[in-house]
């Protein structure tokens, strides 16, 4: 049995292809709780499980009215194993997070249930987020009074190079350690190059510059 959770953020248990979410303590057996299938309105179905802790007391009852879904239930996991992994690592790059659990998806059912990598990731900087004690996503640049602690180092490294205030309606935020610097400084070539899409809705542009001192490969720097 694995757990996971809903949309709505309530406990959910995986078992056997199926998802189930509480019902209710049982009062007869202290310590077990009844689970009832999460399908029960799409399909109703009636079908319960008795949890122990983490253990399965009791095998569904009555039988379920339709079929497990062991693609859905897979990739629920894998998801679950994301956010997880967000907790225990909120300044891990969530792309890098999400790579890694994708590395448990093993058959096509479940690839064919997984969320779409942006979903992912930003489901997973919604977690880190949460675990750096951020509250709701600034909408705009004049929303942010000054830089949190957190984005003005980076491994011990300065890293917010400039901010030219809230008060620049065309406000600036440049990023790059000194290391990175003198590496960009020492590449044979450097690129530039600009996005609009990719970038949080309070910016309207990522600029990035990248140089090929790293073993030949073009890394972005600043």
């Amino acid at each position: 049995m694995e757990w996971s959770t809903t949309k709505r953020g309530r406990p959910a248990a995986l078992y056997q292809g199926y998802s189930y979410v509480f019902h209710k303590e049982l009062k007869t057996l202290e310590g077990v709780s009844v689970w009832r299938c999460a399908k029960k309105n799409a399909h109703s179905c009636n079908a319960c499980i008795y949890i122990s802790g983490d253990d399965v007391f009791r095998d569904p009852l009555p039988a379920h009215a339709h079929t497990a879904n062991w693609g859905e239930i897979g990739a629920k996991v894998i998801v679950e194993k994301a956010k997880k992994a967000a907790h225990r690592d909120p300044y891990e790059y969530p792309q890098a997070i999400w790579d890694q659990v994708l590395q448990d998806v093993v058959t096509v059912e479940v690839a064919g249930q997984m969320p779409a990598a942006r979903t992912a990731k930003k489901m997973i900087q919604n977690v880190q987020r949460g675990e750096k004690g951020h509250g709701k996503e600034p909408q705009n640049l004049k929303d942010i009074e000054h830089i949190p602690d957190q984005y003005i180092c980076l491994k011990n490294q300065h890293w917010l190079l400039k901010d030219t205030g809230k008060e620049d309606p065309e406000r600036q935020l440049i990023f790059a350690t000194d290391e990175g610097l003198h590496t960009l400084f020492t590449s044979t070539y450097v690129l530039g190059d600009g996005t609009f899409k990719t970038v949080p809705r309070m910016f309207l542009q990522l600029y990035t510059l990248h140089g090929n001192g790293i073993h030949g490969v073009f890394t972005p720097f600043v």
